[in-house]
């Protein structure tokens, strides 16, 4: 079951994947896969729920907890994103750095630059310089 899942999720069938693993015997592999699910639906919430909970199931599972922290890194961003739509560029800063300390990939850094170059800061400031 979690591998023909894997295999819908590979192929963007997201919603489809979740199906058939709402109806599995609950694991933390199962979980994670419904986190991964998750993220391609774009709920995000419901993905750091669900890897948090699969984690907790068996702490010493180094893969889920790399994907724990790639979602919250995702979801640190996308608050970024909104703090800067709405001019909260303090809050949009605060965001972006815990995003790259949970583990967000590079953008971040782009992203912290371009609001230190806007307040008048080095934008080298976010790349460590």
């Amino acid at each position: 079951m979690i591998q023909s899942a894997r295999l819908l999720l590979k192929e963007g069938r997201a919603e489809e994947a979740l199906g058939l693993l709402e109806k599995g015997k609950r694991s933390a592999t199962l979980l994670a896969n419904k986190a991964l699910c998750y993220e391609q639906l774009g709920r995000l919430n419901d993905a750091v729920a669900a890897a948090q909970e699969a984690l907790q199931m068996d702490e010493h599972r180094e893969d889920i907890a790399e994907v724990l922290n790639q979602l919250r890194a995702s979801q640190l961003m996308e608050r970024g994103v909104a703090c800067a739509e709405r001019n909260d560029f303090f809050g949009a800063l605060e965001a972006f750095e815990e995003a790259g300390e949970v583990g967000a990939d590079g953008s971040w850094r782009y992203n912290v630059a371009v609001i230190n170059g806007s307040y008048g800061r080095s934008p080298r400031n976010a790349f460590g310089l």
